[in-house]
């Protein structure tokens, strides 16, 4: 009996429309309902095949060394597998659609897309006994992972790439955005506005964005205070890695600080954060930006909409993964070719907050 996509529907307790925008790769489900129809359909035995260009065929993306057809003609359909950290499923601004973007182009290139889960207490990659081995076009990493867990993955002998993450030792192509540029940059736009006391907002260990983001405060700062004497000085916040326990750790930050012993200027490491603080401010009667401005990092879509609309910056989270997909193609087609890093440049987004 053929499986419909109504029937995974009724199954999860969802649309029909949402199964369908799920399985297709389009925006406007969370990344915790994606990754449910997906395994679902898996389950149940659904089968749906992304569409094809001519720009890269089937056939010629993946040689079948263990069936003389091509893999167009196989009776698995290509694919990769779509690593991320469990802990990051809930962040739908950023990771939802990072990936969208990866989606969008397994789309354009004909290739399906496997999500598999993992954490940080993962050693071991083991290849799922669904899937077929042959088909399996590459991996692509979203974020960082264990280090031993990325060495296991090598051991397959099958193209990665790193999505929002480099190992400069591990010889693997990586796809990353330009975090310590950026954040130098906006920092130094609230510099140049009149800000003597900068506070920074993030988490040590929740993702090497965080920290390249911290570094590039770090460096603009020092650069001021070494060219024009400026004695800026340059504070941090750190929050927890999980997500779930920012609130109330920045709530009670907030709720202990006095109006005089506000910054000029609040970078957060992420929107999310920034809505958080936006928020308590408003809670505990601060004003912004008359007495601190604050700045994010992302531009999601609340951005424009927040009270006072957020001042941001727009790294391109759907070019990220669509852009992974890209580095892979290159990968299988140029297996000799030395690891490639590639540097997504970024754009300051002014608006009311800072």
């Amino acid at each position: 009996m053929k499986v419909s996509m109504q029937q995974i529907a009724d199954r999860l307790g969802v649309s029909k429309y949402s199964v369908s925008k799920a399985l297709s790769g389009k925006p406007g489900v969370s990344m915790e309902t994606r990754l449910e129809v997906i395994e679902t359909a898996k389950a149940m035995g659904y089968r749906w095949r992304q569409k094809k260009t001519s720009s890269a065929p089937v056939d010629k993306a993946i040689p079948n060394k263990k069936n003389k057809r091509p893999a167009a003609e196989a009776d698995s359909q290509p694919f990769i597998f779509v690593l991320m950290d469990s802990s990051k499923l809930n962040e739908v601004y950023f990771w939802n659609r990072v990936l969208a973007g990866i989606i969008n182009g397994c789309n354009e290139v004909g290739w399906n897309h496997l999500m598999i889960t993992n954490s940080s207490e993962d050693t071991e990659f083991i290849f799922p006994a669904y899937a077929d081995r042959s088909a399996c076009a590459g991996i692509v990493i979203i974020g960082d992972v264990p280090a031993s867990y990325l060495l296991s993955l090598k051991k397959l002998n099958i193209p990665i790439v790193l999505t929002d993450h480099e190992e400069p030792l591990s010889g693997l192509d990586c796809v990353v955005n330009s975090n310590f540029e950026a954040a130098r940059a906006l920092c130094k736009r609230i510099i140049d506005s009149g800000c003597r006391s900068i506070l920074f907002i993030g988490s040590d260990h929740h993702s090497v964005s965080f920290t390249q983001r911290w570094w590039g405060c770090q460096n603009a700062v020092f650069e001021e205070n070494q060219i024009s004497k400026k004695q800026l000085t340059l504070r941090k916040w750190s929050l927890p890695s999980k997500y779930e326990r920012w609130l109330s750790v920045l709530e009670e930050k907030i709720a202990g600080i006095q109006q005089d012993m506000l910054p000029d200027a609040i970078v957060c490491a992420n929107d999310e954060i920034a809505f958080d603080l936006l928020n308590l401010f408003k809670k505990y009667h601060f004003s912004v930006p008359e007495q601190c401005k604050v700045v994010g990092f992302d531009n999601t879509e609340k951005a424009a909409h927040s009270i006072p609309p957020l001042t941001t910056v727009d790294l391109g989270k759907e070019m990220l993964g669509y852009r992974a997909i890209e580095a892979l193609q290159r990968r299988i087609a140029k297996p000799g070719s030395p690891p490639e890093k590639i540097l997504l440049t970024f754009r300051l987004v002014e608006r009311e907050s800072g």
